[in-house]
């Protein structure tokens, strides 16, 4: 949402400041073998930027006993591009990175890391601030077995230009692929019928991605949620796929606005997988995910003669979940976390159908059985502890964390086993908590305000063309009612875009902006002009060679 931007530089300022005073502290670790693969990184001595990635040596030693490195990179050895990731968590010390597999020309290659389905996209996480090593990684399972895509995760440790960097895990990229988010490929030059449909993954996040201009979802009094574009990128989007997505999402949110919002034909259920709703709010409601209901949320959709619903998903980012953050009552295993604070208004629509209530009932209790029976959770901590055994001293070794308070923890342990017996302590607790209140997560709205469907917006700034034709260049020419943030973009007659502006224009002043079209041919183009708000105005202009 627009306001987050300031929450997490505040956030970030604060872990910095932390971090600055010297509280906490790195140690050189030997290491020479362990249990898990061994990811070794070279960068020649070159710190790895944010971004842009740069070129690094990559080599991976993975067998069925004890990897040691000196033995001899069997697994993968050869060119990635690296970069750093993550929003907050670049403040910390054990850094997060994004990278690429490469062939010998370069190129992007698709590998099978750690027998995963073959990719070039992946993710090497650090649990940094989750002293446990594993909520992340017991979420992603748990999804998994409830029968959505999740990203796949190993463990590993990672030597960086012969330094060791601790535990890691190796997860998969959210991104559309067979083997991940499957769903249709979209292309570029498609600007009509049902393959316009599919496949999209969108995101309301803390911020955009670069070179997103995002669009908005409904406003309220305070403001209003960003959907961010993951697939395709918004570089890679034309003009036609672009405010489908946003018309799709905008009728949504009108129908959820409307008094017969739960109509079975007309209603959400027109519009949503429901299963995957029911879900994706009880894993985050499991865990009080502080973040699951407004970030890092991902919604995904196909080409509509497959399936025309948007599916809610993949889950992603639990390293503050299971009350390890000190904030927004995030700690407690009682009470909602989708009824605290301000969520996208339609989560609380969704919770006051009694029948979606009856069906996350239904859910939970059948999953109380199964996949979230206690004993089987602790057959799978159990397990991940015996794992990471050995590798959790040198991890702790390596940064000293262990009876540290790092923001945002709520709990600080003296020892792992301290942390292990938090999570499992507090999983159990939150999981009866849940089977004795379950009923009482549909939402009832205290407000005296009723909720009205959203109104339509006049356009307050206008383009205008000239000369008409153009030739070698054309001039277009901005008014607005008010100072305004605007992106300019001219589309060719394909729904391609082909030039892009940022603007900022000031009220009552009128803002010319010169095109130069001499390499571009011949035929009609449309000129699109969309404020910070997503309102737009169009108009259309015919180029001459």
């Amino acid at each position: 949402m627009f306001f987050k931007k300031q929450h997490t530089v505040l956030l970030i300022l604060a872990i910095t400041l932390f971090h600055a005073a010297g509280e906490l502290s790195a140690q050189h670790v030997e290491f020479v073998s362990s249990n898990l693969p061994i990811v070794i990184l070279d960068t020649q001595g070159t710190p790895i930027p944010d971004e842009p990635k740069i070129r690094a040596h990559m080599g991976i030693v993975k067998n069925h006993g004890v990897n040691c490195t000196h033995h001899p990179c069997n697994h993968f050895n050869g060119s990635i591009d690296i970069e750093l990731r993550g929003n907050s968590s670049q403040t910390y010390p054990q850094k997060q990175y994004l990278l690429e597999t490469l062939d010998a020309e370069g190129e992007e290659d698709n590998v099978p890391l750690m027998d995963f389905p073959k990719e070039h996209d992946w993710i090497l996480f650090a649990p940094y601030v989750d002293k446990s090593l594993m909520r992340d990684v017991l979420v992603y399972e748990t999804a998994r077995q409830m029968g959505w895509y999740a990203s796949r995760t190993h463990y590993c440790e990672l030597v960086l230009n012969n330094e060791y960097q601790g535990v890691y895990v190796l997860l998969e990229q959210i991104k559309r692929d067979k083997d991940r988010v499957s769903i249709s490929k979209l292309d570029a030059s498609i600007t009509e019928g049902d393959a316009r449909t599919g496949g999209y993954i969108v995101a309301i996040d803390h911020n955009g991605r670069e070179g997103d201009i995002g669009f908005p979802g409904a406003e309220d009094s305070i403001g209003y949620f960003v959907y961010w574009h993951v697939y395709p990128k918004s570089k890679n989007l034309n003009i036609h796929q672009r405010w489908y997505m946003q018309d799709l999402i905008r009728d949504y949110e009108n129908v959820m606005r409307s008094d017969e919002f739960a109509d079975p034909g007309t209603g959400y259920p027109a519009y949503l997988n429901i299963e995957s709703f029911v879900d994706y709010i009880l894993i985050n409601e499991w865990c009080n995910n502080v973040d699951g209901f407004v970030a890092s949320l991902y919604l995904h959709k196909d080409r509509n003669s497959i399936d025309h619903r948007i599916v809610a998903g993949p889950v992603w980012d639990f390293n503050l979940a299971f009350g390890n953050a000190n904030y927004n009552d995030a700690m407690l295993t009682t009470g909602w976390r989708s009824h605290y604070g301000r969520v996208p208004f339609w989560w609380h629509r969704l919770l006051e159908d009694p029948a979606f209530v009856a069906r996350l009932s239904a859910r939970w209790r059948e999953l109380r059985t199964g996949v979230l029976a206690t004993a089987k959770l602790e057959h799978r901590i159990d397990s991940l502890v015996v794992l990471l055994n050995e590798a959790q001293q040198r991890h702790f070794t390596r940064w000293e964390l262990l009876g540290t308070s790092v923001w945002p923890n709520y709990f600080v342990g003296d020892t792992w086993a301290e942390e292990i017996s938090y999570l499992k302590q507090w999983i159990h607790d939150r999981s009866n908590w849940m089977d004795a209140n379950i009923e009482t997560l549909a939402w009832v709205d205290t407000t005296t305000t009723a909720v009205e469907p959203a109104r339509a917006q006049p356009d307050a700034f206008t383009v205008q063309c000239f000369p008409q034709p153009a030739r070698e260049d054309v001039t277009l020419a901005v008014n607005s009612d008010r100072n305004r943030a605007l992106v300019l973009c001219v589309f060719n007659m394909q729904g391609a875009l082909v030039r892009r502006r940022d603007l900022q224009v000031m009220q009552a002043e009128r803002t010319m902006v010169r095109i130069d079209m001499r390499k571009l041919p011949a035929g009609l183009y449309t000129v699109a002009v969309t404020d910070e708000r997503g309102h737009r105005t169009m108009t259309v202009f015919h180029h001459l060679r």
